[in-house]
């Protein structure tokens, strides 16, 4: 009997990469890259941007990792594929493009909310939340 419902191979991918990726500690950085080289995660331009979006999101959310993270995005830096407008894609260019319009959405509700702040003279849970809003780019750019 065949199941109903498949997993879309591009969903099963993601699955794969991000399962992939909770196995990255700070000693095994390269094997998770040989690993994600395994899983042809470099072979199409949404692969590429796929990757660039999960290693990013481990580096946010656990920062004690987000070395390990860099040390993979160094690695493949100089990666890039064929992209159907014509132009290469890097690696690099859309690591660089997305931390950038992470940091300017965080950059902007931070200035939101600390207008906030300033009306309300703000909690402190607020206050936290502002600088944790806005710290959490700041681990990517270091």
């Amino acid at each position: 009997m065949t199941d109903p419902n498949p997993i879309p191979t591009e969903v099963e991918h993601l699955m794969n990469m991000r399962k992939l990726l909770t196995t990255l500690g700070p000693d095994n950085s390269s094997s998770v890259a040989e690993n994600l080289i395994r899983l042809n995660c470099f072979d199409t331009a949404e692969r590429v941007r796929a990757t660039v979006a999960l290693i990013v999101d481990k580096a946010l959310d656990e920062p004690q990792l987000a070395e390990s993270c860099a040390r993979l995005c160094s690695q493949f830096a100089d990666v890039e594929v064929a992209d159907p407008p014509g132009e290469p894609l890097r690696f690099r260019k859309v690591l660089v493009n997305l931390v950038q319009q992470g940091w300017e959405k965080t950059d902007t509700e931070y200035g939101a909310l600390e207008a906030s702040l300033r009306r309300e003279e703000g909690s402190e849970l607020l206050r936290k939340n502002v600088e944790s809003a806005h710290n959490r780019y700041l681990c990517i750019i270091r």
